[in-house]
């Protein structure tokens, strides 16, 4: 609900601050970003709300998109009591057989991936909106297992969006939202579904 709320806010700031200066038009730009990431589902029984960085080249002039292959790392915090979890890092006085646990305030979940992105720009000038989706590939590692071994995996991964670009200056900068989707997670996971939702402030040069 917080984050609900913030987007928009955001948003409104950004468009007051906004200049609609011209499109940049040059082939090659780099965007630096990051954010809060909102875990749903089954994993976001498991974790707190987690922070991200990403990294990403834009290439324009391909008939109205851009091509954008992204680098990102996502950090999730495991809850401190739930029913059932193993982790490497459970308290020596946690309880067995489904017992509630305290786990460590270092349990962690962490995401790495490679994606290759297509940005659709929806407009011209400074304040533009744009929509985005693709696929990639996503290394998991997590300490919220059914044993006590952390699980680690690759898995294929799908993500959809939609974000805002505006002029700072001589700089450009977005703000985004997406729907990161991972199938299925590894099966000593605690988690079966692993989806997230990442709002992003970035600076383009």
């Amino acid at each position: 609900m917080r984050i609900a709320l913030l987007i928009p806010a955001l948003l409104g700031m950004t468009s007051l601050a906004a200049a609609q200066a011209p499109r940049s038009t040059r082939p090659v730009q780099l965007v630096v970003s990051g954010g809060l990431q909102l875990p749903t589902g089954g994993f976001g029984d498991v974790h707190d709300l987690g922070t991200h960085a990403d990294a990403s080249l834009v290439f324009s002039g391909f008939g109205g998109i851009r091509l954008r292959p992204e680098i990102s790392y996502a950090r999730f915090k495991v809850k401190e009591a739930i029913d059932g979890l193993s982790t490497q890092r459970l308290s020596s006085m946690g309880a067995v057989g489904g017992i509630r646990r305290d786990v460590y305030t270092d349990a962690i979940s962490t995401l790495l991936g490679g994606f290759a992105n297509i940005e659709l720009p929806l407009g011209r000038g400074g304040f533009q909106p744009f929509l985005l989706g693709g696929v990639g590939a996503v290394s998991v590692k997590s300490d919220a297992t059914l044993d006590a071994l952390e699980s680690s995996d690759v898995k294929a991964s799908l993500n959809v969006g939609a974000g805002i670009r505006f002029r700072l200056g001589g700089i450009g900068g977005l703000i985004e939202a997406r729907l990161n989707n991972v199938p299925a997670g590894d099966s000593k996971a605690y988690f079966k579904d692993m989806r997230t939702v990442p709002v992003t402030f970035g600076l383009v040069f």
